[in-house]
């Protein structure tokens, strides 16, 4: 068994035309991002696989760039991948929990939640990453669906 060093900015995401189910374990997918701790996507492999974004947004912080795309946003810091966000219906997780949902679905898979605020609601996976789900919800719906990492 290889074991390797991971530090949180070093989490990434593969972009992955078929998602693999990883056993037992979750992971954190959204749109066909299923995370992943191999580095192997930065700023150039994204938008050689989604193309250029719509528009780019620079900030100083944890996230200092935003690729925009129309249903998607990717967060990046530094030049690799470290989050992804959506209100589309249209982009969901591997599990089939998308914006439009029931928060009882997503409690169904993911389990029980922790109340972030009244209207955010996270849910941590079972595996030893520092990036979790958190859903945006309205009236029992999820609204809005961001995987978050933090260093």
């Amino acid at each position: 068994m290889r074991i390797k060093m991971v530090t949180p900015l070093r989490v990434f995401f593969l972009i992955a035309l078929t998602p693999v189910c990883l056993g037992s374990e979750s992971h954190l997918s959204l749109g066909g991002i299923t995370l992943d701790l191999d580095p192997d996507l930065d700023e150039g492999a994204v938008i050689s696989i989604l193309g250029e974004p719509n528009s780019r947004e620079e900030i100083s912080d944890f996230i200092n760039l935003i690729f925009k795309y129309d249903e998607l946003d990717i967060y990046f810091s530094g030049q690799f991948i470290v989050g992804a966000f959506t209100t589309s219906p249209n982009i969901c997780t591997f599990e089939g929990v998308c914006p439009g949902s029931s928060i009882d679905k997503a409690v169904g898979i993911y389990g029980q939640y922790h109340e972030k605020s009244e209207d955010l609601y996270e849910f941590y996976p079972n595996i030893d990453l520092t990036c979790w789900y958190r859903m945006g919800v309205m009236i029992a719906k999820v609204t809005s669906i961001e995987i978050v990492c933090q260093p």
